[in-house]
């Protein structure tokens, strides 16, 4: 297995447990919904997507990946890295 895809997105969809289900099941990704551009030295397991839909008009596009969301999210994303933060 190599990818693993959180359901929901909302904070509570999140544990620490799962995380570690994740881990031990030999997954080397994970994605998440918390927005963020993937960069070199992301953690794979906790690589950050942004939802775009087929039906999203451009403009909505556009502001999805304009960088404002990444700083919407940016408190969530936090608690949400600290409680799946990928331990040995």
């Amino acid at each position: 297995m190599d990818a693993f895809c959180w359901v929901g997105g909302e904070e509570w969809s999140y544990s620490s447990s799962a995380a570690a289900v994740i881990r031990h099941a030999g997954y080397r990704l994970s994605f998440m919904t918390n927005n963020l551009p993937v960069r070199q030295g992301s953690n794979p397991l906790q690589i950050q997507r942004t939802n775009i839909e087929a039906w999203n008009p451009t403009e909505i596009v556009a502001f999805q990946l304009n960088g404002i969301l990444d700083f919407v999210y940016t408190r969530k994303r936090q608690r949400v890295n600290l409680l799946t933060l990928a331990e040995g």
